[in-house]
């Protein structure tokens, strides 16, 4: 089982925390493993299982906390071949593209809108936006604390 090459690819749920050795359930990554990607399904105190992301597939895999490959489910990809494969960095900008949450792009400078949680810090109570001018033509962000440092610098 250990024969097949995977990588771990951060989510568009990665925080910076997760960024460390002592995360073994992988929160905030999914799995890219032979042109396909995988997001974690179930986790549990030896390993994790990893189900192929497309809603109508049921491919999966699974694998232990030191990494090692310990099954991989015989259901195979009926969506994509995998001659198709692409490169992880390539999925994870497709996949953030998707994303519901984002506006669309606007269709001129004047058009665009800049308001809700894009005006707030990661906290969503902190103005991240703290400066727009009538025709979006100056926008100034800064955080409370990147602002307090700049002016004792």
């Amino acid at each position: 089982m250990s024969t097949v090459k995977f990588e771990y690819v951060l989510s568009n749920q990665f925080k910076a925390e997760n960024d460390d050795d002592d995360n073994v359930v992988k929160d905030g990554y999914e799995v890219f493993c032979e042109g396909f990607l995988y997001s974690r399904n179930k986790k549990n105190k030896l390993s994790n299982r990893w189900v192929c992301k497309h809603p109508k597939c049921s491919a999966s895999i699974t694998i232990s906390h030191n990494c090692q490959v310990t099954n991989v489910s015989k259901e195979s990809h009926k969506i994509v071949s995998p001659g198709n494969s692409v490169d992880p960095k390539d999925v994870i900008i497709r996949h953030k593209r998707r994303s519901k949450t984002r506006p669309k792009l606007p269709e001129s400078l004047r058009k665009t809108i800049i308001d809700g949680i894009y005006t707030k810090t990661t906290n969503r109570i902190d103005q991240f936006l703290i400066f727009k001018s009538k025709n979006n033509k100056k926008l100034v962000f800064c955080s409370k604390t990147g602002l307090e440092i700049r002016s004792k610098s």
